[in-house]
């Protein structure tokens, strides 16, 4: 069995948040006894969300050799603070490295490993130039800086979504300056001078630049180089909740890793619980976790206890920092107006263990109302006002909790761009409309370019999609996977009937607030299933629905997220803080 430690670790730069997993087998009441750590360092951008259930696997296998993993967030990405203003990107990145490994040292490690992915190995390559380590294990690394830059700026002209001008890039939450971007373009790692004695470069493409890394490497002669082929990182490193498990080559890393281990450090649990908080200026995080469950807190630090808990749920299967970090930045954006905020993993989802017989990395896992009821009874919520916020699969269970929950005081439902109203286990996402609804704004999208038109007049586009799109748009009914109806243990579940399930949360009193993106399928499918309900309630107000232009499913563009923020922003703002006021006024 595996046990974790959530905590921040000190910096020049900021905080880094850091994960430990480390077997229950080497401890004891206060001590942890293991053969040496390893630091786990991540890719970024979508990789970074899309790696992060092999990572945590590859941490509790090399956790199980006896290691102890510290799989961190770079600070300024992920859970880690924001960087100071004074210091560089790319600086603070490798510095978070550096300074866990400082920390490993100063609790008395010596044996050191780093482990990095993509431009995670990258970093990890860069950090082995300053401190000294035991071995270095380098997957897919990006070997020069100019390539991954000219990578990123190639990404962003095949964007269907426009760009605002800006000298700045975006890569998934991650705004690079132009300094930052200089910075990584010098990066080579043809020239860098690793303290490990031992080096193991995973191939998986790039064959001809990592031959020339390792023939680099092993001309000095103290350096043991190790290269392997792999062909598992295109399955790895696609959308999260299709991302396959790269079995073969996590066990490449262990064994390499798991070779002539030395003498056992001890660690004291009490040198993880000291630093279990990161502050900002307006917030401050802190890490909940039992075996059936993990969440993060954001605390304002303005203080304001009157305004409702927001409550995020999991996007898809990213872990609780959200698509492009979208999570973390609301949250900490919301606390500079009093909102305190909860961010959950859900049951086989980021850090939350899959339940019995259940399958980890699903967007839609079972017993969801149950299990999340159960959570937020624990931390004492059930009787505070509540607003319930998720984003595609998240957007779907904040309609299921909000229709569904018993006893649960829940002010507002925040429902953005869902794609499915209704589930039942044994569907996918094909099933849903969202996917005609996808096509049919496609097509309407295509019907403004003059130049689709002439492509269509000319006979060069087969028409049959279109003729099926539109049937389909028409006649449509929701996908049922099962003639058995669901378990009604509450009385009363959702069903295929969306106007009931929009009709019974507005009898609860709940506010239903629906963002959509512009091309998102979801509003043609409010609009159109729910004709009954969308009418009546939009006409009093018990539902709003808010647009965002040109922005994509997840908000994957900087100035996208940043519409959607200062949207929420002024709706908490005017619903909530002014209303708040008001009423203080009154007396």
């Amino acid at each position: 069995m595996i046990e974790k430690h959530f905590f921040t670790i000190d910096s020049d730069a900021g905080q880094v948040y850091c994960i430990a997993r480390y077997s229950v087998t080497n401890h004891d009441d206060e001590t942890i006894h293991i053969s040496g750590a390893s630091i786990i360092c991540p890719p970024i951008g979508t990789d970074y969300n899309n790696s992060y259930q092999n990572l945590r696997v590859l941490g509790e296998q090399l956790a199980n050799k006896g290691q102890l993993v510290i799989h961190l967030d770079y600070i300024g990405f992920g859970n880690s603070s924001e960087k100071a203003e004074d210091t560089e990107q790319l600086e603070s990145m490798v510095s978070s490295i550096t300074s866990v490994h400082s920390w490993l040292k100063d609790v008395g490690i010596n044996q050191i490993n780093i482990v990095g992915l993509r431009f995670g190995a990258t970093l990890a390559a860069l950090s082995a130039n300053s401190v000294v380590i035991n071995k270095l294990i380098l997957w897919s690394p990006v070997v020069k800086g100019k390539s991954f830059i000219r990578e990123i700026k190639m990404l962003a002209q095949a964007s269907e979504q426009t760009i605002e001008s800006s000298e700045s890039l975006d890569i998934s939450g991650w705004t690079i300056e132009p300094s930052t971007s200089q910075a990584i373009s010098y990066i080579d790692l043809l020239t860098g001078e690793p303290s490990a004695k031992n080096i193991f470069i995973l191939q998986d493409g790039q064959k001809r630049q990592l031959n020339k890394l390792a023939d680099y490497y092993a001309k000095e002669k103290s350096i043991n180089v190790t290269i392997e082929e792999q062909s598992e990182l295109v399955a790895l490193l696609v959308d999260a909740h299709e991302s396959q498990l790269a079995t073969e080559s996590n066990q490449s890393v262990v064994d390499f890793i798991d070779e002539d281990i030395g003498n056992t450090s001890s660690l004291l649990l009490e040198d993880f619980r000291a630093k279990s908080i990161c502050r900002g200026d307006n917030y401050k995080d802190s890490y909940h976790y039992d075996e059936q469950k993990y969440m993060i807190k954001t605390d304002s630090l303005i203080n304001n206890n009157d305004l409702p808990t927001l409550v995020f749920l999991n996007s898809g299967s990213n872990h609780q920092v959200g698509p492009h970090r979208l999570y973390v930045t609301l949250t900490r954006e919301f606390a500079k107006l009093g909102f305190n905020s909860f961010r959950i993993d859900l049951p086989g989802l980021g850090e939350t263990p899959a339940e019995i017989d259940n399958e980890d990395n699903k967007p839609y896992p079972k017993n969801v109302v149950a299990t999340l009821s159960s959570m937020l009874k624990n931390m004492g919520l059930h009787s505070k006002p509540l607003i319930m916020v998720g984003l595609c699969s998240g957007a779907y269970h904040s309609l299921k909790f909000s229709a569904e929950a018993e006893n649960i005081n829940i002010d507002e439902s925040i429902i953005i761009n869902p794609l499915t109203f209704y589930w039942q286990q044994g569907m996918t996402i094909n099933d849903s409309p969202s996917v005609t609804f996808g096509h049919w704004n496609w097509y309407l999208k295509s019907m403004k370019d003059w130049h689709r038109w002439k492509k269509l007049l000319k006979g060069d586009v087969n028409i049959k999609p279109i003729l099926k799109t539109i049937q389909q748009r028409f006649f449509i009914k929701p996908a049922q996977v099962s003639s058995s109806k669901p378990k009604n243990h509450n009385g009363w579940e959702i069903n295929a009937d969306i106007n009931r399930t929009l009709f019974k949360i507005n009898q609860r009193n709940i506010q239903q607030t629906f963002v959509f993106s512009e091309s998102d399928p979801g509003f043609g499918m409010l609009r159109f299933l729910a004709k009954k309900a969308y009418k009546k309630l939009t006409k009093n107000k018990a539902l709003i629905v808010h647009h965002i232009s040109n922005a994509d499913h997840t908000f994957s563009k900087m100035h996208a997220r940043q519409r959607l923020i200062e949207l929420l922003t002024d709706h908490l703002t005017k619903h909530y803080v002014e209303s708040q006021l008001k009423s203080k006024e009154s007396l």
